[in-house]
């Protein structure tokens, strides 16, 4: 779990589950941070490995946002946002990260925690669009075992969108693997064949 914040825990009623959260961050790493929440039927149970991507399918929210790539602007409606959300203020945080978003719409870790505010707060739909949103931009950016990870979380909640996540997924990784494999090739002479013995 990833600690971003100090201070005293939060506590959350969701969907009638009482959660306890300590003063790490919303975007846990960890499947025991993730409130009971409604099932649906045909929720994929589990993800079989795909052939270029080594990551374990495993339910867990995404990654933090890293700042490494924001501006200081960015950066600072970043904390901007995650402050109101510790604040308990959901609808300034999910204002906060689409306005991130409209400045750094190429940032996976962002929709990824705004997906967090959305489930935390028992917003399940809009969550969903936002994990998706994440693993997309991830697909784009040829992040395959990140957006792999993600595709339990997105099931769970949305298992049509998790299905054509995943088929997405699919494509891209092997038209990489396939462009990783003719590259050495390109741009190679080729050596004619040494003449038969007589």
């Amino acid at each position: 779990m990833t600690c971003l914040f100090a201070g005293t825990g939060l506590q959350l009623l969701t969907s009638g589950a009482h959660l306890r959260i300590s003063s790490c961050s919303i975007i846990a790493n960890a499947a025991a941070a993730v409130p009971e929440k409604p099932t649906h039927a045909g929720v994929p149970k589990s993800y079989p490995p795909h052939k270029n991507i080594k990551a374990p399918p495993a339910l867990s929210m995404p990654k933090p946002a890293s700042t490494k790539t924001l501006s200081k602007a960015e950066t600072k409606l970043l904390l901007q946002a995650r402050a109101a959300y510790w604040r308990r203020d959901a609808p300034k945080a999910i204002a906060d990260y689409q306005k991130l978003l409209k400045e750094a719409p190429d940032h996976p870790g962002i929709y990824g925690e705004l997906g967090n505010v959305y489930y935390m707060t028992g917003r399940y739909p809009e969550a969903a669009i936002a994990y998706g949103s994440a693993a997309r931009t991830m697909i784009r950016l040829g992040h395959f075992d990140e957006a792999y990870v993600l595709l339990p979380l997105i099931g769970s909640l949305n298992p049509r969108e998790a299905a054509a996540i995943d088929h997405h997924l699919q494509v891209q990784s092997k038209a990489a693997a396939r462009k990783a494999t003719a590259a050495p090739h390109k741009g190679t002479t080729p050596v004619p064949p040494s003449p038969a013995p007589h």
